[in-house]
């Protein structure tokens, strides 16, 4: 009878963190923004960026503010007045995001 056979050990390994947005940040990771929701105070800059490899613009739906994500790039915009801002994606319109404004 031939000896039993041990496997080779597999190297245990601690999952990666999860990369999350960081504060006043929206991540555009492919046709989505992420968090769709945002709540920042007044006087915040809020920043997209893009993760994503073929471009997205972020186009508010009552003309504040718009701007083109290229693959790697980002934008921001500052809020001055308190209020709920709407935004889309031109090209990928079931792309939505709403900014509150406290």
């Amino acid at each position: 009878t031939p000896p039993p056979v041990t496997p080779p050990a597999v190297p245990r390994t601690t999952p990666p963190e999860i990369a999350v947005p960081g504060p006043n940040e929206v991540w555009v990771p492919g046709r989505e923004f992420r968090p769709a929701v945002i709540t920042v105070p007044v006087g915040t800059e809020v920043t997209w960026i893009s993760k994503a490899g073929e471009s997205h613009t972020v186009t508010s739906d009552n003309g504040t503010f718009e701007g083109t994500l290229y693959p790697g790039g980002s934008f921001s915009y500052t809020f001055a007045e308190r209020g709920t801002f709407g935004y889309y994606c031109a090209p990928h319109p079931v792309m939505i995001g709403t900014v509150h404004v406290e």
